[in-house]
């Protein structure tokens, strides 16, 4: 499942776009010009782009473009422009694929299907959750698509939980692998401090993911509801 961005200009197609998409358990969200999906892939998490080529403010080549300086993302062209060169001009910029109108929506579901799964089998290293993001390659961390900054012991903190998220990690083992991997002593008032600073960079009330669990150790998981 995947965040899809659908950028069209005919309101019933965009919403019946969306309702396909959910029905397949994608979350959804539609702009009707290429000036809102630019603003909105700044601001918000997105997986996937379905755009059209004729849109009011400015065309869907130009706005593939200009999503690509933004974020590398997979975009899927679904237009009523068959020619060839447009075709061909499509593919030159990045798409995943080039579908034209009129389509087949069963075929349209199992395409975007297939290429989310291709992505995600690309970006294993990336772990999501709403507008929060963690690259493991890169060691970044992004919240609405911009950078968090964290201090090597904060970062390494934040990687050891997400990777065991689900299961409580005990402050002996997470005291023990960062003193294998840093020279600064690190004893469980520092990590304590260093665990507050990390909620301070990325919980938002709505969102909370990282658990105390008191006189053990310390547990992420997505939506939590209990008291830290």
């Amino acid at each position: 499942m995947g965040n899809i961005l659908i950028v069209e200009d005919d309101k019933v197609l965009n919403l019946g776009l969306q309702a396909c998409m959910k029905e397949c358990g994608h979350e959804v969200y539609g702009v009707k010009s290429g000036n809102e999906a630019l603003q909105y892939i700044k601001d918000e998490l997105v997986d996937l782009v379905i755009l059209d080529v004729n849109m009011p403010d400015m065309d869907g080549f130009q706005v593939c473009e200009q999503i690509k300086k933004i974020k590398e993302l997979p975009i899927v062209f679904l237009t009523a422009r068959d020619e060839e060169n447009d075709i061909i001009n499509g593919f030159d910029l990045g798409a995943e694929d080039y579908i034209i109108k009129p389509f087949s929506i069963n075929v349209f579901e199992r395409k975007i299907d297939a290429i989310l799964k291709r992505c995600n089998a690309k970006n294993s290293n990336l772990y999501i959750y709403d507008n929060f993001s963690i690259d493991f390659s890169k060691k970044k961390a992004l919240q609405r698509g911009k950078v968090i900054s964290f201090t090597p012991t904060e970062y390494r903190i934040l990687e050891l939980l997400v990777l065991n998220r689900g299961h409580v990690v005990v402050k002996e083992s997470i005291i023990q692998d960062l003193w294998d991997k840093s020279s600064n002593w690190v004893d469980e008032h520092t990590l304590a401090v260093n665990i507050s600073r990390i909620r301070g960079k990325i919980e938002e009330p709505e969102r909370r993911m990282l658990k105390t669990v008191f006189g053990v150790g310390y547990m992420w998981s997505n939506d939590l509801d209990e008291e830290k």
